[in-house]
């Protein structure tokens, strides 16, 4: 309902050469009729979401993790985190959002305005920091080191040997609840 409020309040004060395109969780969007709105429409099905995004003037995100491959677009990313509390208190974030630099903002008001005010922040150390081996040769390059056994390539790190068997273990998402609970201590009590 929450996010159903921030578009119809967006709808009616973005301008006529403003158009807001979304991509909200399939859960929440399949009960929004799109049709209601003069600026703002859903995510074209038909591109794929970095092409389209590569595209844009400006991205508003929340807590997702496109905001790391959008900030090699150099473009403005806005952060609207009108949820921020709960969604800290039920999910968590890898990151503190708030050492990112990207501009924080928590209700339309300051939303409208942050679209309109130019990038005035500098994104070069996040960049640095999350998007490092970025370029054009990427995805070959992460081929040849993982499949090829390729040295010298991408850094790589030696993981002590232990003589034990290696095991991924992947349990989601890792949100505060039982199930993360019990992984947590099963993995505390393993002998190994």
């Amino acid at each position: 309902t929450y996010i159903l409020y921030h578009l119809l309040e967006l709808d009616k004060r973005l301008t006529d050469k403003q158009i807001m395109y979304v991509n909200i969780h399939p859960l929440a969007s399949s009960r929004i009729d799109y049709k209601m709105f003069k600026h703002i429409k859903p995510m074209p099905k038909y591109f794929e979401t970095y092409e389209f995004l590569a595209a844009t003037d400006c991205l508003i995100t929340d807590y997702s993790s496109v905001m790391f491959d959008y900030a090699l677009t150099k473009n403005k990313i806005i952060l609207f985190t009108y949820d921020e509390e709960e969604y800290l208190n039920s999910r968590g974030t890898y990151l503190d959002i708030n050492t990112l630099p990207f501009p924080l903002v928590k209700d339309v008001d300051e939303l409208l305005n942050e679209i309109i005010t130019d990038k005035s922040y500098n994104d070069s150390e996040f960049i640095n920091n999350y998007c490092s081996y970025d370029s054009k040769y990427s995805c070959k390059n992460l081929c040849d080191t993982v499949i090829l056994n390729k040295k010298n390539i991408m850094p790589t790190f030696e993981i002590p040997k232990n003589n034990k068997e290696n095991v991924l273990i992947y349990v989601g998402n890792m949100a505060k609840n039982g199930i993360t609970t019990s992984i947590n201590i099963f993995l505390l009590n393993l002998n190994f």
